[in-house]
């Protein structure tokens, strides 16, 4: 690490987090009164406070009682069950906070990310999590960007690039300085822009609708009732003395309960999916879960392992297939293993091949673009087909059988001669292809999101058999039948 580059002091840090307010994307605050009163505030509420409002100038005190109690139950009940659901949720978040490490007057220490600032000068390695967006200052290394991109494949950083908030690094390390902290950076304005956001549930919309056209129903029906008494003969006080009937019409021919009973339905359900590691944080995700047809599924992390994987292996050499094997795993860096060092290293794993000990090892750098070991006297070089092709020149002659669009290279050469080439692919999680298949059984048909190419997306969508065309985002326009297609790829956050 470099000495030319200083951090904050504790003075100017702390000015700057006065001014800032803390490295978090802060939800909207939660009030049980405001939220009481919004219960208070629908059309089902608004037709027992025009009964309540009837009853009480009629005296009718004791139906009055009953009508304000189903008014308050409502309110309280789905008030308090996402009051309870926001407890577990910031319950969670707080045992969730990482820290960083940080130079300040001087010196390094651990910190809290919350408390980051813009300007401070952190240290990265490989597996920290960035908690704000910073610029290189110091250092190569790669970042994992698929949290906000879903594109699996690492991205080279190096000096003045930026790395945002939410990825990780999985090569290399450096040194950084914060340019972006919590709603202000790149994640935390899209994760804004969801707190900010609020739908009313599937059923929420369904029973609105249900009670306008039955307040439509009743109103026509008292319209003919007044009509007709007055045709029978009634007067103003036989309008009075109707009132009374006709409120309790509206609040017996209307499911004025409905939505207390759904939201202690659903507090119920979201305590039995809290047992199975599912957190709801919004109770009518419940709802429109219920009411799914159709499902958006982002592929890494959810299809996918968010691990990569070797999808195929093609030998190129006149050397038995484990020999070449065998020496491409001594060019793999066991000290500090990628992904793709853990990825080749594994399949030598499930293949049965033996480990071969380097005797002389150069780890990978972004300068040269692969990593080299004299072993067994071959000299074995391990990366880049691109780079690697430079120094076998007939390297391209060999490649015709080869589909690269399939996933990512990574060429072996033995003796500066082209001896075999890895595609790897993100790992498909083993719980996918069955998951998915239930899903299209319960009528839901799931298509696939990813930043990843085309290709890559269509290699992923038929081994968990995914049906219809997987197309770019670029291609996707009013036209498009969403239900032919089996995913989406080159999708971005602002897509």
């Amino acid at each position: 690490m470099s000495d030319k580059f200083h951090g904050l002091t504790q003075a100017e840090a702390d000015k700057r987090l006065k001014e800032d307010g803390l490295n978090e994307v802060p939800e909207p605050e939660y009030n049980f009164f405001k939220e009481f009163l919004s219960k208070l505030w629908n059309l089902s509420a608004w037709i027992l406070e025009a009964a309540l409002i009837l009853e009480c100038i009629l005296g009718k005190w004791v139906q009055s009682l009953f009508v304000l109690l189903m008014l308050l139950f409502a309110a309280f009940n789905g008030a308090s069950k996402k009051k309870q659901s926001r407890r577990v949720l910031n319950n969670i978040s707080h045992k969730l906070t990482p820290t960083v490490s940080v130079e300040r007057d001087g010196k390094w220490i651990k910190l809290d990310s919350k408390q980051l600032v813009k300007g401070d000068l952190i240290s990265l390695k490989r597996g920290d999590v960035l908690a704000a967006d910073v610029k290189i200052v110091d250092g190569n290394l790669a970042c994992d960007e698929s949290s906000i991109t879903g594109e699996s494949k690492p991205v080279k950083k190096a000096i003045d690039d930026t790395a945002f908030a939410g990825t990780t690094v999985v090569e290399g390390d450096g040194l950084a300085v914060v340019t972006a902290t919590g709603k202000d950076s790149r994640s935390g304005k899209t994760i804004n822009l969801i707190n900010n956001s609020a739908a009313p549930g599937h059923l929420q919309q369904l029973l609105t609708k249900i009670i306008y056209y039955l307040c439509l129903l009743d109103g026509v029906l008292t319209l003919v009732i007044i009509i007709a008494s007055f045709f029978k003969g009634g007067n103003f006080n036989t309008f009075i003395n109707m009132l009374p009937f006709l409120a309790m019409m509206f609040i017996a021919s209307i499911p004025v309960a409905m939505p207390s009973t759904f939201a202690l339905s659903n507090s119920f359900e979201a305590t039995r999916l809290s047992k199975e590691g599912v957190l709801t944080s919004d109770l009518t995700g419940i709802q429109d879960a219920a009411n799914l047809n159709l499902l958006l599924l982002d592929k890494t992390g959810t299809i996918t392992e968010n691990k990569t994987a070797v999808a195929a292996w093609t030998d190129l050499s006149d050397l038995p297939d484990k020999d070449v094997l065998a020496l491409a795993g001594a060019a793999t860096d066991k000290r500090n293993a990628g992904i793709i060092d853990t990825a080749i290293d594994e399949y030598l794993v499930e293949n049965n091949i033996p480990v071969m000990n380097a005797e002389n090892f150069t780890p990978f750098t972004s300068d040269t673009g692969y990593s080299m070991a004299d072993v067994a006297g071959h000299n074995v070089k391990l990366g880049s087909f691109k780079q690697l092709s430079l120094i076998d020149k007939h390297a391209d002659e060999e490649i015709s059988g080869i589909n690269f669009k399939a996933g990512r290279s990574v060429a072996v050469l033995i003796d500066d001669k082209l001896a075999g080439v890895f595609i790897l692919q993100d790992k498909v999680r083993t719980d996918s292809k069955a998951a998915l298949a239930e899903l299209k059984k319960r009528g839901v048909r799931p298509i696939m999101l990813t930043g990843d190419n085309q290709k890559t997306a269509a290699a992923v969508a038929e081994q968990v058999d995914l049906t219809g065309e997987v197309i770019s985002i670029h291609d996707f326009n009013e036209n498009t039948d969403i239900n032919d297609l089996a995913g989406i790829a080159d999708v971005l956050p602002e897509d």
